[in-house]
């Protein structure tokens, strides 16, 4: 059924050009790597950028077909500058998007792999925030604005929005729209076998019967990741944190860290060795598939589902977009969580209530905010306690 908010009929829509945008879809590339074209940067940005980029051309034209972007599968680290960029339809289920998709919102989804359409050229270019972080409706009259004067996008079969990352800020109001549309997204069937079979892999070595993911930020750097953006103990401290901090049980749960750093930081660095001796079987994320250049997109679409899916998930981060969808997905899942981050050390204290931020605070919940970190609704999330652990979770 589509949301009261978004029936926009034609009468409702000021179309003041005559615009072929029968089919739309979003894209944008640097020409220095490649021709092609698609989203950038981490799962969670091409994720939102995926989502937004729905969100603006169902508002645009609730009649036309949509191209699910292409997503960055090499480039650098991060992904923000892409080399290759590949079908959606290889990451994700493209059958249980087009089908829900439909079902929700009458959209038909067609598939950019062997179709003869020609493209228009992105209507915003990479890193243009042009009126960035909009309403629906605003964002869609700058589109159109921006249509009528780049005249030559409406002689082609398919109009491509290009850089959409900064157009739309979610509202209150757009919160479930937001999370429909992105949870019509999924694993395709060969990426949910690897997330599947990793999971019954240390479970069985492991002997144990639950898994808990832990999300860090250990950037190699002293600059990236300000306050609690970052993790606040070290490497060494994960089985300091298992065992002192949260007192969890030895020999009965298998733990994956997923996150920044482990690009650089290997087992030896995490001590895993003696986190087994300990009694705690951790793994690290490049355990899923070899974490290089050509395997991130891989890596990070396997962590993301594993974390929402785990038995238990803990972030120790705040300000984090991957953290913050975790959560808020989870929620809505009624399947636990919690955070180990303290946004008493956040440097940008003042998006926060003050009584979260208070030095004494001793509030059992700690604010996030979906699906921007800094910006959209507030939710909030248990702390990590032994007292949690203990009483929560079996």
């Amino acid at each position: 059924m589509v949301m009261n908010h978004l029936d926009l009929s034609e009468e409702k829509i000021d179309i003041t050009y005559h615009l072929n945008e029968d089919v739309i879809t979003c894209g944008y590339s640097n020409p220095f790597f490649t021709k092609d074209f698609g989203l950038q940067c981490g799962i969670t940005n091409q994720l939102f950028e995926a989502v937004t980029c729905f969100a603006l051309a169902y508002t645009l034209n609730p009649k036309a077909k949509f191209i699910p972007p292409k997503f960055c599968i090499d480039g650098n680290w991060g992904l923000c500058a892409c080399e290759e960029f590949t079908q959606f339809s290889y990451m994700f289920d493209f059958n249980y998007f087009k089908q829900t998709i439909k079902e929700l919102f009458g959209v038909d989804v067609i598939s950019d792999e062997k179709n003869n359409l020609t493209y228009s050229f992105p209507l915003y270019g990479h890193l243009n925030l042009t009126g960035q972080y909009q309403s629906l409706d605003i964002a869609t009259q700058m589109i159109k604005d921006r249509i009528n004067e780049v005249p030559d996008v409406k002689t082609l079969d398919v109009l491509n929005l290009g850089y959409v990352f900064p157009r739309w800020k979610p509202e209150h109001s757009d919160i479930d729209l937001y999370s429909k549309i992105f949870l019509a997204i999924q694993p395709s069937n060969w990426m949910r076998r690897i997330i599947d079979d990793f999971k019954h892999k240390i479970l069985t070595m492991d002997r144990t019967e639950k898994l808990i993911v832990i999300h860090v930020n250990f950037p190699a750097d002293s600059i990236s990741y300000l306050g609690c953006q970052r993790t606040l103990f070290k490497p060494t401290y994960v089985v300091g944190f298992l065992r002192d901090y949260l007192k969890l049980p030895r020999k009965k749960y298998s733990y994956l860290l997923i996150g920044v750093g482990f690009e650089t930081l290997t087992h030896m660095d995490i001590e895993t060795s003696i986190c087994h001796r300990e009694g705690y079987a951790v793994h690290l994320q490049d355990e899923i598939a070899p974490l290089t250049l050509t395997r991130q997109l891989h890596n990070s679409v396997s962590s993301f589902w594993l974390a929402l899916e785990s038995d238990l998930f803990i972030s120790t981060v705040c300000e984090s977009q991957f953290s913050s969808h975790i959560l808020k997905m989870r929620n809505s899942m009624k399947k636990l969580s919690c955070t180990a981050a303290d946004i008493s050390k956040s440097e940008f204290s003042h998006i926060y209530p003050k009584e979260f931020i208070a030095d004494k605070s001793h509030s059992p919940v700690m604010p996030f905010y979906y699906p921007l970190p800094n910006v959209g609704k507030m939710f909030l999330t248990k702390k990590c306690s032994s007292y949690f652990i203990q009483t929560s979770f079996k």
